[in-house]
Formats: structure tokens, sequence, C-alpha cells
């Protein structure tokens, strides 16, 4: 398919190579149903990159101008988890997400000047939507930089609005783990 010929971030290529990787590691589509017909409201892209449906922001887009999942989505982390084991060896130490996109160590996701938008690649720039697992240390979301609607939501499980696509970052559900609550 030439819609899958690319490898870059925010692109359809990208989100079939989580999408199989999610396979590889055992997870299923929502309700086992391939053509997600369910119709539950988190069946989509939004929640989990094991779904075929858009996020609910990106409906009736083309394929190709979709935003797509950077990373695992809240349900993907959440199955894997339990598949495998919490992770907590991934961003333990203090992290500013987003913030200046100046390349910067201390940044992650550094989408911030580019007002949450990312180039697939292909010349079209799509929203930026991923999902946050951090396990520690003292972390901020930096989005000083955008001219678009901000909320914040930094409850686990929960989406926050930062650039032009409603609920698009979210918090990875917490996990307990030797007691103590990660990623909270």
């Amino acid at each position: 398919n030439p819609n899958q010929d690319l490898t870059a971030f925010g692109h359809t290529s990208w989100n079939t190579y989580l999408h199989e990787l999610g396979h590889g590691l055992g997870l299923r589509h929502p309700d086992e149903d391939p053509n997600n017909t369910a119709g539950a409201s988190n069946n989509n892209n939004q929640w989990t990159v094991m779904s075929y449906v858009a996020h609910p922001g990106e409906a009736g887009e083309s394929l190709l101008n979709q935003a797509y999942s950077l990373t695992p989505m809240v349900f993907d982390i959440q199955a894997l988890q339990e598949l495998y084991g919490a992770n907590l060896d991934t961003r333990t130490s203090d992290t500013t997400y987003f913030g200046a996109g100046d390349g910067s160590t201390d940044l992650e996701y550094q989408y911030g000047a580019d007002q949450m938008l990312i180039d697939g690649g292909d010349g079209v720039n799509r929203d930026v939507m991923l999902t946050i697992w951090d396990a520690g240390g003292r972390d901020q979301i930096d989005a000083s930089d955008l001219t678009t609607r901000v909320q914040i939501d930094l409850r686990p499980g929960n989406f926050s609005t930062i650039g032009g696509l409603s609920n698009n970052v979210a918090m990875a559900a917490a996990v307990r783990s030797g007691g103590r609550i990660v990623n909270y």
C-alpha cells in the first residue's frame, strides 16, 4: 500500500506500525470486533491504537490527513502493563513535556513551538496525539509557546487539550507498584 511507505511520526504508516506491534505484544482490537462496530464511545484511536475508528475530532478527515497516535494510548499502556508489569524505568527524573522545542535533553515531545503540529513526512501538518507515561520525578507540562487553546488535566487516565485537537494528550492510568502509585 503506497500510504504505508513512510515511517514518520504522525503518519498513517506510523499508526500501522504501532497497531501491528500491539498485536505482536498480545493486544487485540476493541471488543474483538475487527470492524469496530460495537459503538462504544471509547472505541477509537483517542483511547487505543488497536481501533480502526478515528479520534472523534478527526471523524470525517481522509485517512491521509488524520492525526494518528505518536505513542500507545491509555488502553494500550494499561493492557501492556497488565500483561508484562508496570514499566518503572521510563522517565524517572524531572521531565518537562512539550516546551519550546529547542532540543534540550530535559524536554519530551517538543511540539510546543510548532503549535502541537507534526509533519507526517508527507508535507501534511497533523495534530499531535499521544499518551504520557512517566514513572517518576517532578514533572511539568509547558504549553507556554502555544497560541491555541490549552486545557490541562493531569489526572491519570484523562485527556488534556493542547493544540488544535481536543482531548489529544492523555495521562496514562496510574498503577501501584510496591505500595506506591506510579504516574501520578
